[in-house]
């Protein structure tokens, strides 16, 4: 699976995603995979990454003031599968991370 982090924020790309679930893994594995995250200075989000795959699907991990030590919040669109009703944001995340 092919994908590219990037750092910037672009609307055209990521604007209008929103929480579509979690998934729990250390953060060097992650780390591992993404290299290191951007950092947010917001009360509520801390760091994040921003994922484009090559089959035009964005999301975004991040960890929301909300989440416990190994649990990361997965932003996407809504967009889902119409036999297994799994978003294919999170399913493209899970699928990164072998989850």
């Amino acid at each position: 699976m092919n994908f590219t982090v990037v750092d910037k924020w672009n609307d055209m790309d990521f604007g209008g995603s929103g929480l579509v679930g979690t998934i729990n893994l250390p953060r060097e594995v992650i780390v591992g995979k993404l290299g290191e995250s951007t950092q947010i200075n917001s009360e509520r989000i801390k760091e994040r990454w921003l994922i484009k795959f090559e089959d035009g699907k964005a999301a975004t991990i991040f960890k929301d003031y909300k989440c416990g030590d190994n649990e990361w919040c997965v932003g996407g669109f809504g967009a889902y599968d119409k036999k297994t009703k799994e978003n294919l944001s999170l399913r493209a995340v899970k699928q990164l991370f072998n989850i």
